[in-house]
């Protein structure tokens, strides 16, 4: 009798427990990774495009890389805000759409420009939307953008809009940026926000024919609320140094306009002082990088190679800084611990001067760097007697 009565209980049980009724299966959603919004100006509506990704296919490299080119699936859809422009998506997706998925958000210029503001903040309201989305922007056809694939005809899935770094190896690449980075930065009294920018590369590789890809082209930047513009790599190449993260980049080192070394530089540090606390701040760097000598163009000594490695690494770094003063525009940032440990002067300089820029044209007064050589390759130096020796 006790058996049957457990008997009876447990299947009562079972009756209350949930099971996978209304769960759907990878292949009944339509996935989407990445999200571009661009504006309209003359008819006043947002528009975004949705890229998707056929799970399927990307099943598939587990046995192997793909042979044949994935399709990518843009869904385009218009509106007078964000959220109405996904909307007449909805009704045109089968399967319907998920973005629980969502990797990256691209914005055009047209948004930096005119919209960033409100976007940032429509983003902010809705829980689809996370903080930890990787956010880009681009002056190119969003459409195009997010219609590349990536070598090999890997998925979108492996492009740089789904990667945790933008690039790899010896290539120059700036720091990814989050929703949260570029929000908690962008509502700041002080210092600039960068947000990374794509371009397509029409004539790098070829196939059957052009292929294009994706690369970094630079960044856009915003201080204090404010648009700033667009930086080129070229114009960049010391702003990596602030990240003070692992990275690699490959740089020439001239002499008198002659190049006399191809240099290597790695697991850079800067630590930014503020050093006078006059009307304006004035600030010092202190650097310290390592370095691996790939190329030797002339018969160089070690002192002359340090030397010359030392000034060319020191230029890049307040070039990168003029690029940004220009624009009014504090690109290491240079005014956060003036902000964070000299408040009373900050407060007193806001005050007296409500919208003043707060660096002025000299206000990085010196850059010390220490440079240690850790490899020299083939090449063979005396580091006591600091000679070349073949």
């Amino acid at each position: 009798m006790k058996k049957i009565t457990a008997f009876f209980i447990c299947i009562s049980c079972l009756l209350f427990l949930t099971g996978c009724h209304g769960h759907r299966s990878i292949q009944d959603l339509t996935y989407i990774v990445a999200i571009g919004i661009d504006y309209d100006l003359d008819k006043k509506e947002y528009i975004v495009y949705t890229q998707s990704i056929d799970f399927m296919n990307v099943a598939k490299q587990e046995g192997g890389r793909q042979t044949e080119p994935i399709p990518n699936w843009i869904g385009i859809g218009r509106g007078k805000t964000i959220y109405l422009a996904l909307s007449n998506l909805f009704p045109k997706s089968q399967p319907p759409l998920f973005l629980g998925h969502l990797k990256a958000i691209i914005f055009s210029e047209t948004i930096l420009k005119h919209k960033f503001k409100e976007i940032i903040s429509d983003l902010g309201r809705n829980e689809t939307f996370r903080y930890t989305v990787n956010m880009f922007a681009t002056d190119e056809s969003l459409e195009k953008i997010l219609s590349q694939n990536v070598l090999f005809h890997y998925p979108p899935l492996h492009n740089y809009l789904s990667r945790n770094t933008i690039g790899s190896g010896d290539t120059d690449f700036i720091q990814l940026m989050t929703g949260k980075m570029i929000v908690s930065n962008y509502y700041k009294p002080i210092g600039s926000v960068m947000i990374p920018s794509f371009g397509i590369s029409e004539h790098t590789w070829k196939s059957d024919g052009t292929y294009p890809v994706i690369y970094t082209k630079g960044a856009y930047f915003f201080q204090q609320k404010k648009y700033k513009g667009f930086l080129k790599m070229d114009q960049l190449k010391g702003f990596i140094w602030k990240s003070q993260r692992p990275f690699k980049q490959t740089l020439p080192i001239y002499r008198d306009g002659d190049l006399i070394a191809v240099i290597s530089v790695f697991n850079p540090t800067m630590d930014i002082k503020v050093r006078e606390q006059s009307l304006f701040p004035t600030f010092d760097i202190h650097a310290n990088v390592q370095a691996s000598l790939v190329e030797k163009r002339e018969n160089i000594s070690f002192s002359e190679l340090h030397e010359e490695t030392s000034k060319s690494l020191k230029k890049v770094i307040f070039d990168t800084y003029e690029h940004g003063f220009k624009r009014k525009l504090d690109i290491f940032n240079l005014g956060d611990r003036w902000y964070r440990f000299h408040r009373h002067h900050f407060k007193a300089f806001s005050k007296s001067n409500p919208s003043a820029f707060y660096l002025k044209k000299n206000a990085l007064k010196n850059i010390e760097l220490e440079v240690e050589f850790t490899n020299f390759n083939s090449f063979k130096y005396n580091h006591h007697q600091q000679n070349y020796h073949d």
